[in-house]
């Protein structure tokens, strides 16, 4: 971004010249903020501060809203969303991080997937313990051992690389989970 000012600053630029450089600026310095914004929340999730706010929650709910408000996101990408949601799975939680947790997960399949996928969300009781699904296919194309590292910081697969972002995508979603004592495992399912 200094670069791009410093060039505008010193070549003999025409008022939609400079107006196109400082834009630029104010888009990239907004993208700088957005990222240490994101790192500062991931911080203070780390810090395990949050338990506190802890309360008994109904994840059933909160999956629900957040299906509710991205189902027409997916249709307009020509996506179908397959919700498989059992009702009253109960969670000891934070509920602004678990929706932003579903939230950040719905986002990037919907995002990242081409036209046509099938992205699935299932929650149910699995011996107990409260399991959320969320799957597509066809599968993104990466590679299967660099699966994982989605979940790390400032990992981009080679498809998003000219994308805007940061490469935090998923970063958020693993802090949270662990906030949460929950672990994340990315797989892929079969075409129905």
């Amino acid at each position: 971004m200094r670069r791009r000012l410093k060039i505008a600053c010193d070549k003999v630029l025409g008022l939609e010249e400079h107006r196109g450089a400082l834009d630029d600026a104010i888009k990239e310095t907004n993208a700088i903020l957005e990222t240490f914004a994101a790192l500062l929340g991931i911080a203070q999730v780390e810090s395990r501060a949050r338990r506190e706010r802890f309360t008994d929650l109904d994840l059933s709910e909160i999956a629900g809203s957040v299906i509710d408000a991205y189902e027409t996101v997916a249709e307009d990408h020509g996506q179908n969303l397959e919700v498989h949601i059992e009702s009253d799975v109960r969670i000891r939680g934070d509920k602004d991080l678990l929706t932003q947790l579903l939230t950040n997960f719905v986002e990037n399949a919907i995002r990242h997937c081409a036209t046509g996928t099938r992205i699935v969300l299932s929650l149910n009781k699995d011996t107990g313990r409260p399991r959320l699904d969320i799957a597509d296919t066809p599968a993104l194309a990466f590679p299967r051992k660099k699966g994982q590292m989605v979940l790390d910081r400032f990992y981009r697969v080679e498809q998003s690389i000219t994308t805007p972002g940061s490469g935090l995508g998923l970063a958020p979603v693993t802090a949270v989970a662990d906030l949460h004592d929950a672990s994340l495992e990315l797989a892929t399912i079969s075409p129905a």
